[in-house]
């Protein structure tokens, strides 16, 4: 997608956060440019100097903005201990291949009713209007509380 959004769409800015593999891009592709927002670590927290600069992070603070924004406590307790088991696995990953992992997405569709899929993929959204558009949420909206039917 990246790739894509550099080549073909020719955006400006992307922002991320802790996707630490898009800043192996500066090197693939020409354009890409990183920058991060410089930080102060202290033993309990991180204050943000909103002050950019050139280069990639190697420190993901996904969970201090998060605090900052305030998720609830539990959560930030338990998104540290994921972030811990997740560190303790030390998993080198070739350059240019993804690991092979099972994907834990869920599916927005069962196999057996595909009929939301089906409207959504019949909208021609390169033609609606924004009234129009906002109408067919609504019944798509409809349909997927009416376990697919109208």
């Amino acid at each position: 997608m990246s790739e894509y959004i550099c080549r073909s769409i020719g955006a400006k800015t992307l922002f991320a956060t802790h996707y630490h593999e898009l800043a192996e891009l500066e090197s693939r592709l020409p354009g890409v440019v990183n920058y991060n927002a410089t930080v102060v670590e202290t033993a309990d927290k991180v204050i943000f100097l909103r002050k950019i600069v050139r280069g990639s992070t190697d420190n993901s603070y996904g969970i201090e903005v998060a605090k900052m924004a305030g998720i609830p406590v539990e959560v930030i307790t338990r998104a540290k201990e994921i972030l811990a088991g997740m560190e303790k696995r030390d998993i080198e990953i070739p350059p240019n291949r993804p690991p092979k992992i099972k994907s834990m997405q869920i599916s927005l569709f069962e196999e057996a009713d595909n009929r939301l899929r089906n409207a959504i993929e019949s909208l021609d959204i390169d033609r609606l209007t924004p009234l129009d558009a906002l109408l067919e949420l609504k019944k798509l909206q409809e349909l997927a509380r009416n376990g697919g039917g109208y």
